[in-house]
């Protein structure tokens, strides 16, 4: 009963106080605000789990250059190698990007495929919705397995779209799977968008295409990425031996998500972090303005000491307060996190990975609350100490100055550390700016305004020669100069 009558009388003192409430609840609303809707896009790309069964199981396969230490991707040859004598992966899987025509409608449409080996949909844990996967035999062509999106965009969702037949490439190509709307392929080096998917079979011709092949593993339960880098060091030692073109060459292994994240991780982390900073600054100020009301309160609060309250009762009421300023403003945090996680998914580069999983869930929502949690314990408790405390009473009682003296000491050390932080931020701010800044002043070598790229891909018989080919380029060129 006590804690209901402590708030009510919180809440009294909330309403009572409109300026300090309304500061405090914005203050900590920008704060907890804009540390959410940042981590809500480190959640999504960089820490949820793939969605793959047991995604810390599936690696990354390249051919490292010994001399570079760079990675590359694999040739058509060494990917049988390692599919045919290597122990430590359960499966693995070759992709490689396959731009295609498809005819049939009223104009021709250029598609960025990925062809992939047999038993690629089965190594990541995945099953076509419609359908089934490639077969072992069908490693040479003529079927397809398209994406959801694909699916419902040119088959109008129907499910007798299996069966039916595409013109890819010239080549009559049979619909054999759908994959579903919840599949998201990994995208990571040359792999991009995959509306549809054909099979990859090894052939002379491709075994001479050079490094192509980007290459995943799923390793065997109970081995580590560690065990498969050994075994691909010696392998890589074997195959040299055998082979001297493959002396300045051996393999190595990373997991799949950090492939996934590339090169968006140290970006992100760092912006995390200046937006902790930035809610450290605001609970720093929250705490701030508490003392102010608790100082402004310090009368009141010395009477009800006197006249028989305890510490104990006068510190919960406090943190009562306190807990509710802090759901006030939680509340008012998340509208402010739904609003930064809509505009971050609009300004968002579009080759940041996974960015349609970015929103406000279930471990967002648990580490708002624990933010929450946390900055309400640090100006609470603080607010409760100074309010309840016995030596401040009285102080106020035999009208002392040791405790006006004291609390101007705890205000300046807030203020000393809110301005240490926001120089702190400030800093990073500039650098963050200026490396931007530098990116946008790299010179090309070249003036690149108004200047345009294009595709342009070329298949089927008409243009099977590369006769064909270079006429073809010839009248376009023309075309385009004449325009």
């Amino acid at each position: 009963m006590n804690i209901a009558h402590d708030f009510a009388f919180a809440v009294r003192i909330v309403g009572r106080n409109p300026g300090f409430s309304v500061a405090v609840i914005l203050t900590f609303a920008l704060g907890i605000g804009a540390a959410t809707a940042i981590f809500s896009v480190v959640n999504a790309v960089l820490l949820r789990p793939l969605p793959y069964n047991d995604p810390q199981q599936i690696v990354a396969v390249w051919e490292r250059n010994l001399t570079t230490s760079a990675n590359n991707v694999v040739t058509v040859a060494n990917f049988e190698l390692l599919r045919e004598h290597t122990q430590v992966f359960a499966g693995l899987a070759a992709l490689v990007p396959a731009p295609v025509t498809i005819l049939g409608g009223a104009e021709a449409e250029h598609v960025r495929a990925v062809q992939v080996s047999p038993g690629y949909f089965g190594l990541l844990g995945a099953k076509p919705m419609l359908g089934r996967e490639f077969t072992g035999a069908e490693s040479a062509g003529g079927v397809v397995i398209l994406s959801n999106q694909y699916w419902k965009q040119h088959f109008g969702g129907d499910p007798g779209a299996i069966g039916r037949t595409l013109i890819i490439e010239g080549n009559p190509t049979v619909v054999v799977g759908v994959m579903p709307a919840t599949f998201d392929p990994p995208r990571y080096g040359w792999i991009d968008d995959q509306p549809l998917w054909l099979p990859f079979g090894a052939t002379p011709q491709n075994r001479s295409w050079g490094h192509v092949l980007h290459v995943v593993g799923r390793l065997r339960p109970g081995l580590s990425i560690d065990n498969a880098n050994l075994e691909l060091a010696q392998f890589g030692r074997q195959i040299a031996t055998e082979n001297s073109a493959q002396r300045e060459w051996s393999f190595t292994a990373n997991g799949l998500a950090h492939e996934v994240t590339g090169d968006v991780r140290a970006p992100l982390l760092l912006l995390m972090g200046g937006v902790s900073l930035l809610l450290l600054m605001s609970v720093a100020n929250v705490a701030n303005l508490t003392l102010g009301l608790t100082r402004r309160r310090k009368q009141e609060l010395a009477v009800r000491r006197a006249v028989g309250a305890s510490d104990a009762r006068l510190a919960r009421q406090l943190l009562i307060q306190s807990a509710l300023l802090g759901v006030l403003g939680l509340v008012a945090g998340l509208v402010v996190a739904e609003v930064g996680v809509a505009a971050l998914v609009a300004l968002i580069p579009a080759d940041i990975p996974r960015t349609d999983a970015v929103r406000i869930d279930g471990p967002v929502l648990l580490a708002a609350v624990l933010a929450t949690l946390f900055a309400t314990i640090a100006f609470g408790v603080t607010s409760a100490f100074r309010g309840a405390s016995s030596k401040g009473v009285a102080a106020v009682l035999d009208g002392s100055t040791q405790q006006r003296t004291t609390s101007r000491l705890g205000a300046g050390t807030l203020i000393t550390i809110e301005i240490a932080t926001a120089l702190v931020l400030t800093v990073l701010a500039g650098l963050m700016l200026r490396s931007f800044s530098n990116l946008r002043d790299v010179d090309l070598g070249f003036d690149a305004n108004e200047v345009v790229a294009g595709r342009v891909g070329l298949s089927g018989e008409r243009y099977a020669s590369a006769d064909q080919q270079r006429q073809f380029f010839d009248s376009l060129l023309m075309r385009l100069r004449a325009t």
